[in-house]
C-alpha cells in the first residue's frame, strides 16, 4: 500500500505504468510461442470480465458502507482470477498459426532534448 503523502498519485501512476509496460512487453515476447486463436482470446477476456463483475459487483451489492479500496482490490483480484482460470480452461485449444513467420523486429533508442533536460525512450517496428 502506498502511504499518504504529497506524491501518492504520482507513485501510483508510475507503478501502474511500469506494470502495464511489463505486461505489454511480455505479451509481445510470448506471442509467437503462445499464438492463441481469436476465440481463445475472447474466452479469456470474457472470463476476466466475469471475475471482475462477480467479485466487484458482489461486494458493491452486499456492502452497506463499502470501502473504495476494498472494492478496487476485489475487482482487480476477480479479474486476475478470471483471466488465470480462463487461460487454464482454454489451454487445450488449437494455436493460430495463420500469421506466417514473425516479421523482423527493429528497436531504436531515442533521446529528445527538452528545456532543462532530455526525455529517453524506445521506438520500434515489427
Amino acid at each position: 500500500m502506498i502511504p499518504e503523502g504529497a506524491h501518492r498519485t504520482e507513485s501510483s501512476l508510475l507503478a501502474a505504468g511500469i506494470g502495464y509496460n511489463v505486461g505489454v512487453l511480455g505479451g509481445i515476447l510470448s506471442a509467437a510461442s503462445v499464438a492463441p486463436s481469436t476465440t481463445r482470446v475472447r474466452l479469456i477476456d470474457l472470463s476476466g470480465l466475469s471475475g471482475a463483475l462477480v467479485l466487484g459487483g458482489g461486494y458493491a451489492a452486499l456492502a452497506r458502507d463499502g470501502e473504495p479500496r476494498a472494492a478496487m482490490a476485489l475487482t482487480a483480484g476477480g479479474a486476475a482470477t478470471g483471466l488465470v482460470l480462463g487461460w487454464l480452461a482454454t489451454r487445450g485449444m488449437a494455436q493460430d498459426n495463420s500469421a506466417g513467420p514473425m516479421p523482423t523486429v527493429v528497436v531504436q533508442p531515442t533521446i529528445t532534448p527538452l528545456p532543462g533536460g532530455a526525455a529517453l525512450g524506445v521506438a520500434g517496428s515489427m
